[in-house]
């Protein structure tokens, strides 16, 4: 009788904490505007983004309207959107020119995530090489001078002075 009551408590504080572990689990919704909308991208890069929908405060709301003066806030030009297809990030659509067709579209940039991988790896290389010519200059200046160098300057410098 006794092991009983110790096995239901043991069982009840198990239970308690599990259900306790996934109540703290809980992730805060997120508050900041979210947009979705549909990308349609041309051979040459440049592409058009229909809004959707926009998501602020928790809220949704329809992306063509939200906040339209003049502009809808899903299609201010500078806005960045991501492009997912199946779950797997495809590049980044950045709006330049919202216009009013039928609705509201936004003419944009396409970028893969392949350009965006070269785009970084030539900014990388060209610090590098940036940094390499820095410390060639910089150990250039923190070189010492010869004898020779400081005399004929001293010298040059005594030539000038009247």
């Amino acid at each position: 009788m006794r092991y009983r009551r110790v096995w239901i408590a043991v069982v009840c504080v198990l239970l308690v904490s599990t259900a306790f572990a996934q109540v703290a689990k809980r992730r805060p919704v997120s508050q900041g505007p979210r947009a979705l909308g549909l990308v349609e991208i041309d051979s040459n890069g440049s592409g058009r983004l229909v809004p959707v929908l926009i998501m602020v405060d928790g809220k949704f709301y329809d992306a063509s309207i939200y906040k339209a003066d003049p502009v809808p806030m899903a299609l201010q030009p500078g806005t960045v959107y991501e492009a997912v297809k199946s779950g797997v990030p495809q590049g980044l659509f950045t709006v330049t020119n919202p216009l009013p067709q039928k609705g509201w579209l936004g003419l944009g940039s396409w970028r893969t995530n392949a350009q965006i991988a070269a785009e970084k790896e030539k900014a990388e290389t060209l610090n590098h090489a940036v940094a390499r010519v820095a410390g060639v200059v910089d150990r250039a200046a923190m070189a010492p001078r010869t004898q020779s160098k400081d005399n004929s300057l001293r010298s040059a410098w005594a030539a000038e002075r009247p």
